[in-house]
């Protein structure tokens, strides 16, 4: 795994350097939280990130499997991480717009 230096990263990254770097699928930073394609991948990589989570779960309670208000549960969790995901990614985008 490539490493960047304190010094460098400084050289490069500037206090002129474009908000664009952050979010180049829109210019406008506050546009940028509500648009489709960051909600969409927002979604996606929250979905896939928590996904195997929820399998595993229900690999350990396989004898709970068929009852509904376990499965129910399940659904509803990974529901809430993908909203967590979502949250998460919105505010790091936007402190990242908003310290610069």
């Amino acid at each position: 795994m490539p490493a960047i230096s304190k010094e460098l990263f400084y050289e490069k990254v500037t206090d002129d350097t474009s908000c664009n770097v952050i979010h180049y699928w829109e210019k406008d930073c506050l546009k940028k939280n509500f648009s489709w394609y960051f909600i969409k991948n927002l979604i996606l990589g929250s979905g896939k990130f928590f996904l195997p989570v929820y399998i595993l779960k229900l690999a350990l309670n396989y004898k709970k499997a068929k009852d509904k208000k376990f499965l129910l549960s399940l659904i509803l969790s990974e529901a809430r991480s993908i909203i967590y995901g979502i949250a998460m990614g919105e505010m790091i985008v936007a402190t990242m717009c908003f310290n610069r």
